[in-house]
């Protein structure tokens, strides 16, 4: 709500290209202290050395600060051809930069409101665009109460604190009526059961030839005891089946061998995470391969798959792989996966006590 003010303080008076400047490295700050993970997730989930990981880190930092840096640029542009405060064009212009630039890692101001429940219930409206929206005007028009002070000038209530008030007022009590009404929905909505099956594998294991067949052992007996205590759906993690599946499998009868099936000793419906591949004609070696969810109902039939849409750079995908064969070899030799990218959303359909319902898979 108040950290915006510096960057709006430290570009007032200046040239476009100065507050380019100036913004852009309050963005550098903010990516660096919200990506400082980013170089130890390459080293380990992308099998990438130190001196690789941190100028990708570093570069990541400075691309994304673009954001902040363009916002800066325009703010000052605008206050050159006209008088106008921070609260309207700062917010705006902010906004509007969110939703056009493209990230690599997608976040937004708003992310900052994660906790504050009220505050983010417009989201259902604006999607995170319009928490950011609030954040900025707080920020502008805090800065525009200063500089008016400071230059003794009358303060600007009538365009800028009443209305701020006004939104931000609107917004928490929107959030309130929300949150009560969301939770009485809940309490009213028909329940399932669900099992969720957590084996704490680490990626140093998971997957690994010599360990394929305790992996699913392990998954196994954890949802045997799930079923037992009367659990009527079962979610196995991201990538926790341990063998490749090829994509025109129909269900559990068709993975092999028969120790690879899934279900035995206990029935679905369940949802789980696993590979898989189409395979080159006539070859030993995938075309293409996708990090999926599937869907088994209580047959073992398979009733749904969806693939990863969003995909990690560096750690599910590499750019311009398939054109460049010596990147082939490179990233083969530091064991980084290439997964390809999922088309479209799907929903996976469960049957419970006579109704039907739908599944909304989401991969991370």
């Amino acid at each position: 709500w108040v950290a915006m003010v510096p960057t709006l303080w430290a570009i007032r008076g200046t040239r476009p290209r100065k507050a380019f400047l100036l913004a852009g490295l309050a963005g550098v700050v903010a990516n660096a202290g919200g990506f400082y993970w980013i170089v130890g997730l390459l080293e380990r989930f992308g099998n990438m050395p130190t001196v690789a990981a941190i100028p990708l880190y570093l570069i990541l930092c400075a691309y994304q600060a673009l954001v902040f840096a363009f916002w800066g640029a325009f703010l000052r542009v605008c206050q050159r051809r006209h008088p106008v405060g921070a609260v309207w064009v700062g917010a705006v212009s902010m906004v509007a930069l969110e939703l056009t630039v493209p990230f690599v890692f997608p976040w937004y101001l708003a992310i900052t409101q994660a906790w504050v429940v009220p505050v983010i219930q417009i989201a259902e409206l604006t999607g995170p665009l319009g928490v950011t929206f609030l954040l900025l005007i707080v920020n502008g028009v805090l800065y525009d109460l200063g500089a008016a002070w400071m230059a003794k000038k009358p303060l600007p209530w009538k365009k800028g604190l009443i209305p701020v008030f006004v939104v931000v007022a609107g917004a928490l009590i929107f959030g309130q009526v929300r949150i009560h009404q969301v939770l009485a929905d809940r309490e009213a909505a028909p329940k399932i059961k669900v099992g969720m099956v957590q084996a704490n594998i680490g990626i140093d294991l998971k997957g690994k030839r010599g360990f394929r067949r305790r992996q699913l052992r392990l998954h196994q007996e954890l949802s045997r005891q799930l079923v037992d205590r009367g659990v009527e759906l079962l979610v196995w993690p991201e990538s926790s089946y341990p063998y490749v599946i090829p994509r025109e499998f129909t269900g559990d009868a068709d993975l092999k061998p028969l120790s690879a099936r899934i279900l035995q000793g206990f029935l679905g419906p369940i949802v789980f995470g696993a590979v898989t591949v189409d395979w080159k004609m006539g070859q030993n070696e995938p075309e293409r391969v996708y990090n999926s969810a599937v869907c088994f109902d209580a047959q073992g039939k398979r009733v749904g798959l969806y693939d990863k849409i969003f995909l990690l750079i560096f750690g599910e995908y590499i750019p311009f792989y398939d054109s460049l064969d010596f990147m082939k070899q490179f990233f083969a030799r530091h064991r980084m996966s290439h997964f390809n990218r999922g088309e479209k959303l799907s929903t996976f359909p469960l049957e419970h006590q006579g109704k039907h319902y739908k599944l909304a898979p989401l991969i991370c």
